[in-house]
């Protein structure tokens, strides 16, 4: 389901052409980020560049795979974050909990 770009020990994951991250996907997509995340001492970003609606079963995947990389000493990201998507994540209170990588870098 998701894309994955690899460079040396930086994963970088995007949706390519789904737009929602919601309960018929969020399962999938948690297992997916856990096969990363549970890898020591490296980066895994993921893009929400087209995705414009999360359900909360999309942010209790975030908050799931956050909690296990931080376990595993990995560094997790999200990028290229939507302004629908933003508008969700502020409204949740999750903007000083999720790492959001500034829209700006790549």
């Amino acid at each position: 389901m998701l894309e994955v770009e690899q460079y040396n020990n930086n994963y970088y994951l995007s949706f390519g052409e789904i737009d929602k991250f919601n309960v018929y996907n969020a399962k999938q997509v948690e297992q997916e980020l856990m096969k990363y995340v549970k890898k020591p001492k490296v980066n895994v970003t993921l893009n929400l560049d087209d995705v414009s609606f999360i359900d909360s079963y999309a942010f209790e995947t975030l908050l799931n795979v956050l909690r296990n990389a931080k376990i595993n000493d990995t560094n997790f990201e999200l990028a290229h974050v939507s302004q629908g998507a933003m508008e969700l994540i502020k409204i949740m209170q999750l903007e000083n909990v999720l790492n959001i990588k500034s829209n700006n870098n790549k």
